[in-house]
């Protein structure tokens, strides 16, 4: 299994008096190495294969990048908005929007950036 480097980290939090910058958490600063990954595993399944069982989005994602089920189960959710590329198709599949594919062609090497 592949570690994380530690690299001081911080994020913004509302405190009791105002913002505060503090240190993040090794859970944060995983969660920035992990969802990245699991973005690019995923959205490579679906350029090659057209989609993806729901299941494996979630269950096969998580095994591929070390992550539960449950926070692979998070990452789709925020796929699957009405912000995101993805929807559900047949109650099974995962699949790209149609407006997405366009995005997709127009910079292949963006999600392998993020």
């Amino acid at each position: 299994m592949d570690t994380i480097p530690y690299v001081r980290e911080r994020v913004i939090v509302q405190g009791e008096h105002g913002l505060m910058l503090v240190d993040a958490s090794p859970e944060i600063r995983l969660n920035r190495a992990r969802e990245p990954q699991w973005r690019r595993w995923l959205m490579d399944r679906l350029i090659s294969e057209g989609r993806v069982l729901l299941r494996d989005a979630i269950n096969g994602g998580a095994e591929f990048c070390h992550i539960s089920p449950t926070t692979a189960r998070r990452y789709l959710a925020k796929m699957l908005s009405s912000e995101g590329p993805l929807y559900v198709l047949e109650e099974t599949w995962v699949a790209v929007k149609p407006d997405h594919w366009a995005h997709l062609a127009e910079q292949p090497d963006q999600e392998k950036k993020q």
